[in-house]
């Protein structure tokens, strides 16, 4: 879980640092951003020790936002 703390670490950091420098950023975005990579990271992390043999994260995405949508 080390992994997680340090991609929360990094995404606060990129998000503090740009919007010091412009207005694009809100924290919807910083949200959606550090949902997406923490989502990543994980498939990265179940394909590295096999885990995650079948899982398709298209798929995985779809039901999201299918399930939000009712």
């Amino acid at each position: 879980m080390e992994w997680v703390k340090s991609m929360k670490k990094g995404c606060i950091s990129e998000y503090r640092s740009e919007s010091a420098t412009s207005d694009r950023p809100k924290q919807h975005d910083m949200e959606q951003d550090y949902r997406l990579a923490v989502l990543s990271a994980a498939i990265r992390a179940g394909e590295a020790s096999g885990e995650a043999i079948g899982f398709d994260p298209q798929q995985h995405l779809l039901r999201q936002k299918e399930q939000r949508s009712r």
